[in-house]
């Protein structure tokens, strides 16, 4: 699912996705919390207030909702997915998938998506 996540944040616009990589670097993700394993979490990101968003994976798609005004293209959910991304590569330390998001991400110029 860790490269579904890059995927489905590829396809937003740069602007949203420049938005929420800022949002998650400065921490402002409060919470993240698995509600189904591989499956559904909700999360806490602080913005002119504090937004929950859910994250779903069904069908080999990530989808996101979020209590802020926007409809679509939402930093809140960009950040809340970046979170989850960073959390699974660190479980998963060594792994295939950690060392394929490392090589993404080294090889991603700074200020495009960033997949940690």
């Amino acid at each position: 699912a860790l490269g579904v996540i890059a995927r489905a944040l590829v396809c937003l616009a740069f602007q949203t996705r420049k938005r929420g990589r800022n949002y998650h670097e400065q921490g402002r993700v409060l919470e993240l919390e698995c509600v189904q394993p591989d499956k559904s979490y909700v999360a806490v990101v602080q913005g002119g207030a504090d937004y929950e968003v859910s994250l779903e994976f069904a069908d080999k798609i990530w989808s996101a909702d979020c209590s802020c005004p926007m409809e679509y293209d939402c930093k809140h959910a960009v950040a809340a997915m970046l979170e989850l991304q960073q959390r699974a590569v660190a479980d998963s330390e060594g792994s295939t998938a950690a060392t394929f998001i490392q090589a993404l991400k080294n090889k991603l110029p700074r200020g495009s998506l960033n997949p940690l």
